[in-house]
């Protein structure tokens, strides 16, 4: 890191975060979204999300997200560029 920061500065510690960012919106959006939906189906109304609907609603959204995101990281993977 630190020869990071002597040869390019601050903005060398941060080269490459915007295609991060990008790279990571998709995914976190294949799983948050399903996540807070299902969190909201497995709980009942006026009552606090039980810790059994958090880690089902956890598991169910992780396997939707994976099945997304899988078969795109896949194609990149073998891709030749």
């Amino acid at each position: 890191m630190s020869a990071t920061y002597r040869d390019a500065g601050i903005r060398g510690l941060y080269r490459g975060a915007a295609a991060m960012v990008l790279r990571d919106i998709p995914g976190y959006a294949c799983y948050f979204l399903p996540y807070a939906a299902l969190c909201a189906l497995f709980t009942q109304e006026g009552k606090q999300t039980s810790a059994g609907a958090l880690l089902l609603a956890g598991g169910l959204a992780g396997v939707f997200s994976w099945s997304i995101t899988h078969p795109m990281d896949s194609v990149k993977s073998r891709s030749v560029f």
